[in-house]
């Protein structure tokens, strides 16, 4: 390795330079630089002149796997401290710096790694770097105990997920006697009780185990200089780490074995585990791929296709290399999504998986498969490029630099080295590990037949399981057949996009013909891709037409999958999926023809056309239902408060958990009649996009696919349009419960502008989220710890015509009300203190930082959103960016005013309240009759307190204030400490509340008693049935497009 000594001109820093060549994996006008600092921090300067944003990346050598014993978690912990503060950046000022530069920030911990990004505008990539490079320098790594607090509260809402279950349960059963491996990667408030975090940091994070990537438009000079002078101060320990065993996680007392265990919910885990050496020192002939990817193919003669065809998987076979371990070595994995017929025959798919790997695997290695999975990672490299988002990028580059085999030449391309390295003696002897003897097997599933009881206990998740040897039974093989996938009928040379091309922009859209049938546009672009929606007037009219076309769209994917196995093996993505009005179908061969990609989607017609066998329609149908299932179990309370507002005010919306119960009683015939029904009559909307198509090829290709739907034109006016309610003035509550979780919820959304996608009302919701982002989350997460989510966003209308809106999120242990009334006090409070000091100036700034980020990237993708939502509003950035300019301070004022304050008669809000199981059903019927606030102090008190709503309503009306108020409760009732602050504050706002005169309904409200809803004691509505509420609002938003086609 060459390097040069070179010093920064600002202060003479000495650094040195990496001067030999590294590698591209596609040719552009980025440029890179690879520099080393004093203290051993690796830092790649990439320049790319059309970055949309600026992005720096830290990746640390430090993960769970350091974590001390006797406090598990600590990784994870320091990792949410390095965001509390820095002694040259304190308290909130590194949110407030990255939203007042229009960008975003997070991290992760894994195992042997934990890495942190921050994306920015231009102007702001220097101070994002420094503030970055202090989490490291001087942190201050205070308020632990109210950030343990926010640790525990992530591991309750992994209790349920059957994902992370697995996981963990999988590290803990590895090797005995403290392997770093089987640590507790999360942590929670028991593993954490006695947490030294200073030590903890001081010994764990080094500079020289930290790699940084910094990306952005500037020129290469300045961006080394930026990373050198801010990172050179990151202090080195070296020696002090604590090293990763030297033993491979899984020992011979674990392999060789199989691991039953209960799951959370309705899921069937086949998942079989090799111990395999660490593969980072072979990236280059990138072999756990080849591997896995004879064990992914499909199609005649594998492994999936015959699992499927017994009726024993429901999907694809996984396989992959989990790098996350130790330098000792890693775990292959092999995974089968079983059906419940297929886990109750567990023992006959292991063997067959072994008789494959005997077969196939095992074969004379297939040097024209490894070029076409090379051939397919040069197509992500590509679409990575085409996207315009760094972000994902850097942080991958950031963690690939952690690789301590890796040259620095192939620092950028990594695993794409492979298509110069093909090794058949090393494939050979991977692929001799996969044996049983080097294998462990988990079955995991609610309920485990013909075997002892699950007899041992986890501690921290409480998963029950046991552990027995593997004796397998190579019979439940004999007869099976396998043989090696064909070449892929869909490969085509691959050819690197020239300069001018390689960000992958798309020309604007030009429409070639519109008929009653059919819709086709046209653009010029890098590779070729074809988008079609095909669009009927049955699908939106209810759940049950909703679940079909969904389920529809399973069965699709799942035989484009099985039968274009070969075209996404070389790069060509094959998607379907359901539309409110139908089905879309995008086919991307980025770096492909035209040929290929047509041949495609003309295979993926004639499956939409083809009917379906009894069998697979009940596989689909069993997908689908565990989707649901697993839905309403792994969505927090948060996502799940953020899915409601669309149900009263999109047309075609309907609940999940409305679709799930149709499926109960759906039956194969009426399920095909559904389908015919609904290609019966159709509209097809197509988009071709390529560099080299012409109007005559799409013309064909659009005339093709008509005919093989053998489908008529729909007429006019049963066309659909997805279009949005209009809400009355007022506040519109509902109220859910979530099932499986332990924290509560409130959305609280506000519409901003009037009717129709408003450029000028989604430019004010932009600015307005941006503006009140970092103080919300301050507030609600930091101040008063009052939720470990918090989020303050704009919602753009999407595919509909309606309104945008800003969405206060909060997620905690606080009742619903509570967090309601305390949201609507910070919208007071930031009105006063905030918006009220606003300069022009500051605001100004603030818009153009928020425009250089708002532009769409021209892809193809991009404008196939507007042609399918029938906007076709392609400048719309543009015009947004424009009207940000133009706001002011009174015109921000006004319309806070008017659309989001609290007390404003005009203002449209829905207020999503979501409860834990039980809780709102013993407070749901007070709603009609107390006000908010007294309901609020009421779910406050301890259930110890044994309190009616009528007394506390009764006691805050006898006092003079809060103090006195509180003075005659703790008479009442035992308050616990950790209770007091927030049975004080509301108090205090049902005591002022209790002096406000009673809000009077919005002058133009009618009664809605018919139409789902009922009315509280503070004049708003409880919508109970939200079908029924929305079909009695007016529908807002054009029926025709804000552009004329053509």
């Amino acid at each position: 390795m060459t390097y040069t000594e070179k010093t920064t001109v600002s202060t003479q820093t000495a650094y040195h330079e990496y001067t030999g060549d590294i590698d591209v994996a596609v040719e552009s006008h980025r440029r890179q630089r690879l520099v080393r600092l004093s203290n051993g921090v690796q830092v790649l300067c990439v320049s790319d002149g059309d970055a949309r944003q600026a992005v720096a990346a830290v990746c640390t050598g430090t993960g769970s796997s350091a974590d001390p014993d006797e406090s598990q978690g600590m990784a994870h912990l320091v990792e949410h401290l390095l965001f509390m503060g820095t002694e040259k950046y304190p308290g909130s000022d590194f949110d407030a710096f990255v939203s007042s530069h229009a960008g975003h920030a997070n991290a992760e911990t894994a195992g042997a790694m934990t890495w942190f990004y921050v994306a920015v505008d231009h102007e702001g990539l220097g101070g994002a770097v420094d503030r970055l490079a202090q989490f490291f320098v001087a942190p201050l790594l205070q308020d632990v105990d109210g950030e343990i607090g926010v640790v525990h509260a992530e591991f309750e809402e992994t209790l349920g997920s059957d994902i992370a279950r697995f996981q963990h349960l999988a590290r803990t059963l590895s090797r005995e006697g403290g392997h770093p491996y089987g640590q507790f990667r999360g942590g929670n408030r028991t593993t954490l009780r006695n947490a030294r975090v200073r030590r903890f940091f001081d010994a764990q994070y080094s500079g020289d185990a930290m790699h940084v990537v910094v990306f952005g438009a500037a020129p290469l000079d300045q961006l080394t200089e930026v990373a050198v002078e801010a990172f050179s101060a990151v202090p080195t320990n070296k020696g002090r780490r604590r090293s990763h065993a030297e033993l491979h996680p899984l020992s011979a007392e674990q392999l060789g074995t199989v691991v039953r265990f209960q799951t959370a919910g309705d899921v069937h885990v086949l998942d079989m585990e090799f111990a395999v050496p660490d593969m980072r020192r072979h990236y280059m002939r990138n072999i756990e791929d080849y591997v896995g990817g004879l064990l992914r193919a499909d199609g005649a003669g594998s492994l999936a296709a015959l699992l499927r065809g017994r009726g024993w998987a429901a999907g694809a076979v996984r396989a992959y290399y989990n790098e996350q371990c130790t330098s000792a070595g890693g775990i292959f994995h092999v995974g089968v999504p079983c059906t419940p017929e297929g886990f109750d025959q567990h023992a006959a798919v292991v063997a067959l998986t072994f008789k494959y790997i005997e077969d196939v695997c095992a074969g004379a290695p297939l040097e024209w498969f490894y070029r076409e999975l090379a051939m397919a990672d040069r197509v992500r490299q590509l679409r990575t490029l085409a996207s315009g988002n760094a972000t994902g990028w850097v942080v991958r580059i950031a963690q690939r630099m952690g690789n301590p085999h890796l040259e620095p030449a192939h620092i950028l391309t990594g695993t794409l080295q492979a298509c110069y390295s093909f090794d058949s003696a090393e494939i050979g002897r991977f692929v001799a590990l996969l044996q049983p003897a080097n294998c462990r097997v988990m079955l995991g599933a609610r309920s485990h037949s013909g075997t002892g009881p699950l007899d041992s206990e986890e501690p921290h998740f409480g998963i029950k399981y046991r552990i027995d040897r593997l004796d397998l039974d190579l019979n439940h093989a004999a007869g099976a057949a396998f043989c090696a996938p064909a070449p892929s009928e869909f490969a085509a040379p691959v050819a690197p996009p020239s300069t001018d091309s390689s960000k992958g922009r798309t020309h604007r859209p030009q429409l070639v013909c519109s008929t009653e049938q059919s819709e086709l546009w046209m653009a010029a672009a890098t590779g070729s891709t074809v988008y079609m929606y095909v669009e009927n007037g049955v699908s939106g009219q209810s759940p049950r037409a909703s679940a079909c076309t969904r389920l529809l769209a399973t069965l699709t994917q799942t035989q484009v999958d099985a039968q274009l196995h070969s075209a996404r093996r070389v790069g060509i993505e094959c998607a379907v999926t359901a539309c409110a009005h139908g089905l879309s179908v995008k086919v991307s061969g980025l770096a492909h023809p035209l040929a290929p990609v047509v041949a495609a989607l003309q295979r993926i017609v004639h499956i939409i056309r083809s009917p379906c066998s009894a069998e697979a329609f009940a596989r689909a149908l069993s997908v689908r239902r565990r989707y649901h299932a697993g839905l309403e179990q792994t969505a927090s309370p948060a996502d799940m408060a953020t899915w409601f507002p669309a149900y009263l005010t999109k047309r075609s919306s309907w609940h999940h958990g409305d679709c799930a119960a149709e499926l109960a009683t759906l039956a194969h015939d009426e399920f095909t009649a559904y389908s015919a029904q609904m290609l019966a009559e159709t509209r097809v909307v197509m988009l071709v996009a390529g560099a080299q198509a012409t109007a005559e090829q799409a013309q064909r290709v659009l005339a093709q696919s008509i005919e093989a739907l053998i489908t008529q034109p729909i007429p006019a006016f049963r066309q659909p349009r997805d279009l949005a309610h209009a809400l009355r003035p007022g506040t519109y509550q509902l109220h859910a419960v979530h099932a499986h979780s332990a924290h509560n919820a409130v959305c609280y959304t506000v519409y901003v502008g009037g009717a129709g996608n408003s450029r000028r009302g989604r430019a004010a919701a932009m600015l307005l989220a941006r503006l009140a982002s970092t103080p919300f989350v301050d507030q609600m997460r930091t101040a008063e710890r009052l939720g470990y989510a918090a989020a303050c966003t704009c919602v753009a209308p999407g595919k509909t015509h309606g309104p945008s809106a800003l969405r206060f999120v909060v997620q905690g242990a606080a009742s619903p009300w509570y967090m309601r009334l305390r949201i609507e006090a910070f919208l007071r409070s930031f009105r006063r203190q905030t918006l009220a000091a606003l300069h022009s100036d500051e605001l100004r700034l603030t818009a153009r930082r928020l425009a250089t980020t708002c532009a769409d990237t021209p892809t193809a993708a991009a404008y196939w959103e507007h042609i399918e939502a029938r906007h076709y509003d392609f400048a719309q950035s543009a015009a947004i960016a424009t009207h940000l300019a133009l706001l002011e301070p009174a015109d921000v004022a006004d319309l806070w005013d008017t659309c989001v304050a609290p007390s404003s008669d005009a203002a449209r809000r829905i207020v999503v309240h979501v409860w834990t199981p039980g809780a709102y059903a013993r407070r749901g019927d007070d709603v009609g009759l107390h006000a908010l606030p007294v309901l609020a102090l009421h779910s406050c008190l301890p259930t110890s307190a044994r309190l009616s709503v009528e007394a506390v309503a009764a006691l805050v009306r006898s006092c003079a204030d809060a103090d006195d108020a509180f003075a005659q409760l703790c008479k009442l009732a035992e308050i616990p400490g950790d209770d007091a602050q927030s049975v004080r504050c509301a108090l205090q706002m049902a005591v002022d509340a209790a002096g406000e005169a009673a809000p009077q309904p919005p002058p133009a409200a009618q009664s809605l008693h018919a139409a789902g809803a009922r009315r509280t004691a503070s004049n708003e509505w409880v919508v109970d049935d939200y079908a029924a509420f929305r079909n009695a609002q007016p529908i807002h938003g054009l029926t025709v497009p804000f552009t004329a086609l053509g």
